[in-house]
């Protein structure tokens, strides 16, 4: 397996729930309908607050992000931070509780593309054998808390087209078979890469850390 990109948030869940808290606040806008249903569902389930489980949710994007950028290197980046569709990075549990990336329309199609044309040209990060979880990156980002922004995205520039046939479950993994080195295809589902996302949500800071990776 080799590693493409590595991305990792940590959010203070007290300042992030006073964010949501704010009058005329649009931080909920930033998620789906999905995320923020299962984060209320998740909440009565275990009988603590919702912040803390969107606290984490925004920690996965914000991972997810910084490993996507560093997977593009020095390509141009298809979107920047004024308009980056942060409702299209879902961060979403399955049946067994295991946090799963599902990227939706544009940001499907910019993802494949991007990948796919930055794998085509250089070489992965050199990083093998990385699995789910027990990843160690020593940054954060202060954007989920209000801080300056000083992450490896702050320069996010470009723009693609937006194909809206595409499906809400577009990014999971590439097709069997596709190299994920190569140049994505023009399939929804045939992406050059796979995202992998490992959540915690323990005392005072939810944390995230997102693998790029491919065969």
């Amino acid at each position: 397996m080799s590693v493409y990109g590595l991305g990792h948030d940590v959010v203070d869940v007290v300042a992030f729930g006073g964010q949501l808290a704010e009058p005329g606040s649009r931080m909920r806008n930033l998620f789906s309908v999905r995320e923020v249903r299962q984060a209320s569902a998740r909440a009565r389930l275990k009988n603590d607050g919702e912040a803390v489980h969107l606290a984490a949710k925004w920690a996965g994007k914000e991972a997810f992000l910084k490993a996507w950028c560093e997977a593009l290197g020095e390509g141009d980046y298809p979107f920047t931070l004024d308009d980056f569709p942060w409702s299209g990075v879902e961060i979403l549990d399955d049946s067994r509780g295991v946090p799963h990336v599902t990227l939706t329309g544009r940001l499907a199609e910019a993802f494949r593309d991007s990948i796919g044309g930055a794998l085509g040209g250089a070489g992965a990060l050199g990083v093998e054998g990385v699995g789910r979880s027990g990843i160690g990156i020593g940054s954060a980002s202060g954007l989920g808390a209000g801080g300056a922004e000083t992450s490896p995205y702050a320069v996010m520039r470009g723009s693609r087209p937006v194909d809206p046939s595409m499906g809400p479950y577009a990014v999971m993994r590439g097709a069997s078979g596709a190299s994920p080195r190569g140049a994505a295809s023009g399939a929804a589902g045939n992406l050059p890469a796979r995202i992998h996302v490992s959540l915690s949500h323990d005392g005072p800071v939810a944390s995230a850390v997102v693998v790029i990776d491919g065969d």
